[in-house]
């Protein structure tokens, strides 16, 4: 199973692959949307932690949360540019982005454990290794419930240091795209 910061090297290297292959900078604002995209499908793991629902690995991790994504994150953009509280160009742009980064993560998720409901509501699988697999068990958090509680609550913590470490780099101008 990949934690925030596997997804936000893959969404790192790809985003640098990007920029040197096509000479362009994708900006700040690309690189929030981009590394944000990569890390947000796991948004279903507080989900788990708070209401002990089993919502790990199923809409978040389909190609419809990207594209309800590509449309609320530019709804969104609009609004907050139409309301001078932020002026951001490109908003559709930013959007697109975001996509890549939730596929980019949907993509590093189908090689680790039984893979991602791509086309869900459907109960089929895909995987890069195992192939295509009908309602199997959900990524590797399998077992007694006060262990997946637990394992969980580890993930979630991950997700929260890597994300302050990382924002911490970011804005103390320690990281530079």
């Amino acid at each position: 199973m990949a934690f925030v910061f596997v997804h936000l090297i893959i969404g790192w290297l790809f985003g640098r692959g990007y920029e040197v292959i096509s000479g362009t900078d994708i900006g700040y604002y690309g690189w929030l949307f981009l590394l944000a995209g990569a890390v947000l499908p796991d948004i279903d793991l507080l989900a788990d932690w708070i209401f002990g629902w089993c919502a790990h690995r199923k809409f978040t991790h389909s190609l419809l949360f990207a594209g309800l994504m590509i449309g609320l994150s530019y709804f969104i953009l609009k609004i907050i540019n139409y309301s001078n509280l932020l002026e951001i160009e490109n908003q559709m742009m930013l959007a697109v982005i975001l996509c890549v980064g939730i596929s980019i993560h949907i993509l590093t998720d189908t090689a680790y454990g039984i893979g991602v409901p791509l086309l869900w509501p459907s109960k089929w699988y895909v995987s890069l290794f195992k192939g295509i697999n009908y309602a199997p068990v959900i990524g590797g958090l399998t077992g007694e419930m006060d262990y997946m509680k637990t394992i969980i609550k580890r993930i979630v913590f991950d997700m929260g240091l890597g994300a302050l470490w990382f924002f911490y780099l970011l804005l103390t101008n320690k990281i530079v795209f």
